[in-house]
């Protein structure tokens, strides 16, 4: 039982406001038009009701929540590296919960219930987590000991060691990880991880290792030409250039934290902008240009932070040259030569940039347009004559070729001939003084080591003008599905709001239109429709003539170009697109539906919780009345065998009805079936139409007539 005192925990009914002070000092996301959700009828030992709660909040508010269970060990690092958390702990009046809000020097930082900040250290945490778990195992291992006769002397540390071995494995549940949405602006995001902090110490790091540099370098060379080389300027030379070190390996360390920062946020935002994608987005797309931006995204990843790493310290370095320039033989207008040459680099970038603009999309559209003609290749193969399949081909050769010789030359002039020209415009800033008689011989050589720091400087700036130019092209293969990463916070989704009284309306459509994009024809016109509790509806009509696009515009799979649609008297904008798929499910048509990689249930359970072990009695059940018992005790596996593309094949039949079952175990108010039951023998069709009308409340079927 916990040890801690009443006022470090939470008890269940003050919850929500807890979650709520917790993202608030965090620093998540934050609404003020939020309904606090009801906690009435939770209990504290159901951790999936609890989890609910904590995922209403975050969701509300503008964050995430990701419940975490496993192995004690596994899923408490997991904690610890993903904080703020909220975690249930026992005690003796059965469970509180602990707001975790940071972690430092194996100290826990907890939100109290008076909104104070208090510690705790680690280990007391996961003593507490899995005490419960290991009373009976402690006795089973004092026995294990002394009867494998172990020393008096070391029995205790064995069963010591023993119990951590032990607790290691303990099953722990009830942790909950708050963090930002992915849908939040950059900015947001990259204070959230602390990037621009990590950049601004990284700047300042390689300013001062550079200063060390210029100065050590004077030090000696000051030495040398004056004739004082003693052991007192070796001995600060020597310092100087070891005090380098750490500040070099700085540097990097803050370099490679950066980058998995920063390419972190961007897998998890390209992840999350994949999952927005609405089915227009993805048709217009095509596969070549979705498995493109899949292939750029690595690119637009390695080469934006790189390039932007050499760029920023560039700069550092051009204004360390300028000032050595302006300290030199020549003077102001040597350092102003160098300003002039930066200028020239700058705008030979710029152009560069746009003819490798050009030239990428050149060779990104023959890249998407033979990936389309490989995966469409038999069609492709019947419906053109032999002697047209490869027109366009040779002028697109002709015209990339023509685009790559411009590439090349404007790419040899940023990295080649900008550095190295400097080289010969600066020397003649160190070598007309030294002949005309207008310098000693100490700021020559100090004009000279401007010089050479401006070249370097150039060569990293040219190096990473090159790497930022190739990034922004591979964005443009990427930017789709980043951008749609920010459709939820465009919705203005995530508000919880309260259902408008206990009407019977369920679903209510008022005066849809909807036109698809770029076409000027409405496929909807003025489409209004109502559906209540206990409705079963046949929608019919022609292909073409709109049914799966007024069942998408009802699943919200596609938003009406004017009209209203109510679920329970609130629209998509206050629900959200989670609060809107808890009243509506959709089993769409058979090619917009999937079956992936991975165990019959998980195809089945996919936007239900997981694990499974709540739900697999149900989904027997459900299977079982749509008939698909025979192929569960065929399968070696039964519901957890691997089915798709590596796994059990499936025929198209079967298919059909785990995109049934998928469907039905939502538990939502209305249940929509597009063709659902076209590639169905009429026997399987009644039995499978009688489990969707006694399971769904109210029944959408999409049907020819």
């Amino acid at each position: 039982m916990s040890d801690l005192s009443f006022g470090k925990t939470w008890p269940l009914r003050r919850l929500a406001e807890g979650v709520e002070l917790l993202a608030k000092s965090a620093g998540l996301a934050w609404r003020h038009n939020y309904t606090r959700p009801s906690i009435e009828g939770v209990s504290e030992s159901d951790v999936y009701a609890i989890g609910q709660v904590v995922g209403a909040v975050a969701t509300s508010l503008g964050f995430e929540a990701e419940g975490l269970d496993g192995a004690a060990e596994v899923t408490f690092a997991q904690t610890l590296a993903s904080l703020p958390a909220v975690i249930r702990i026992p005690n003796k009046d059965g469970f509180a919960f602990l707001l975790v809000e940071s972690r430092r020097a194996k100290q826990l930082r907890l939100l109290d219930s008076d909104g104070r900040t208090v510690k705790i250290p680690e280990e007391q945490l996961l003593d507490l987590l899995t005490a419960s778990q290991l009373t009976n195992a402690t006795a089973e291992i004092q026995k294990i000991v002394a009867d494998a006769a172990v020393p008096l002397h070391r029995q205790k540390r064995v069963c010591r060691h023993l119990l951590r071995e032990e607790q290691a494995l303990a099953w722990m549940e009830g942790v909950w990880s708050l963090r930002m949405s992915p849908g939040e602006s950059v900015g947001k995001l990259a204070r959230s991880t602390a990037i621009p902090q990590k950049v601004a110490g990284l700047v300042v790091a390689h300013t001062l290792q550079s200063v060390l540099w210029i100065v050590s370098w004077w030090i000696i060379g000051n030495a040398v030409l004056g004739g004082r080389l003693e052991t007192g300027w070796l001995w600060a030379w020597a310092l100087l250039l070891a005090t380098i070190i750490p500040l070099r390996l700085w540097v990097s360390w803050s370099q490679g934290k950066v980058s998995i920062l920063a390419g972190s946020l961007l897998k998890r935002r390209l992840l999350f902008g994949a999952m927005q994608l609405n089915p227009d987005d993805i048709r217009k797309l095509g596969s070549g240009q979705l498995l493109g931006g899949v292939n750029e995204s690595e690119s637009m990843e390695s080469l934006a932070l790189a390039g932007g790493f050499s760029a920023l310290l560039a700069i550092v370095e051009v204004v360390g040259a300028t000032i050595v320039l302006g300290l030199g033989a020549s003077g102001g207008w040597h350092a102003l030569t160098l300003i002039v040459w930066v200028a020239i680099t700058l705008m030979t970038g710029h152009r560069f940039l746009t003819t490798l603009r050009k030239w990428s999309q050149q060779r990104i559209d023959m890249t998407d347009d033979l990936v389309e003609k490989m995966v469409g290749h038999r069609t492709r193969l019947i419906q053109e004559p032999a002697e047209r399949r490869h027109d366009g081909e040779d002028q697109a050769l002709e015209s990339y070729l023509l685009q790559s010789r411009e590439l090349d030359k404007r790419l040899a002039k940023l990295v080649t001939f900008l550095p190295r020209g400097w080289l010969v415009v600066g020397s003649i800033g160190v070598v007309w003084p030294f002949v005309a008689g207008m310098g000693t011989l100490p700021t020559v050589a100090v004009a000279a080591g401007g010089v050479f720091l401006g070249y370097q400087a150039l060569s990293k700036l040219a190096g990473g003008l090159l790497n930022l130019g190739e990034a922004r092209v591979s964005w443009n293969a990427i930017a789709t599905m980043f951008n749609a990463g920010a459709r939820l916070e465009e919705l203005g989704a995530t508000q919880i709001g309260k259902e408008n009284g206990i009407s019977d309306i369920i679903l209510e459509a008022n005066d849809i239109w909807f036109s698809h994009q770029g076409r000027p024809d409405a496929v909807l016109r003025g489409c209004s429709l109502q559906v209540r509790r206990g409705d079963q509806i046949l929608l019919e009509g022609a292909s073409g003539s709109g049914k799966s696009t007024l069942g998408a515009v009802l699943a919200g799979l596609r938003e009406p170009s004017s009209g209203l649609v109510l679920a329970r008297g609130l629209d998509l904008h206050t629900l959200g697109m989670s609060g809107w798929r808890q009243r509506v499910q959709a089993a769409p048509q058979f090619h917009d539906n999937y079956i992936f990689t991975g165990t019959f249930l998980f195809n089945v359970l996919m936007g239900r919780r997981w694990p499974p072990s709540y739900a697999i009695d149900q989904v027997t059940t459900i299977c079982y009345e749509l008939g698909l018992g025979p192929l569960i005790e065929r399968m070696p596996g039964g519901l957890m065998q691997l089915v798709g593309e590596s796994g059990w094949q499936l025929s198209h039949g079967e298919k059909s009805r785990v995109f049934l079952a998928r469907a039905l175990i939502q538990g939502a108010d209305l249940i929509e079936l597009d063709e659902s039951f076209a590639a169905l023998d009429p026997e399987t069709l009644r039995s499978c139409l009688a489990c969707a009308q006694n399971r769904a409340t109210a029944l959408l079927v999409i049907a020819h007539p």
